[in-house]
């Protein structure tokens, strides 16, 4: 079973691409428009959390991880 999943069922928070949600699962997100009006940008990230909750986000994880570990 994947990580995630696992995290997800035991009530603890997962980090996931906003991109990896369905549909209607971003409708509730955030969206501006793109620099020429034609895109629809959302957030980078998406915490979802016990209970259905979405929390977000625009912040660079790869850049925290990095830095966390002493990579950056």
């Amino acid at each position: 079973m994947p990580v995630r999943l696992e995290a997800l069922r035991a009530g603890r928070p997962v980090n996931v691409p906003t991109g990896s949600l369905p549909g209607w699962a971003r409708a509730g997100a955030p969206r501006r428009k793109g620099r020429f009006g034609f895109a629809t940008i959302y957030p980078a990230r998406a915490v979802m959390g016990p209970g259905d909750t979405i929390v977000w986000s625009d912040v660079d994880w790869a850049r925290v991880f990095l830095e966390e570990i002493g990579e950056a």
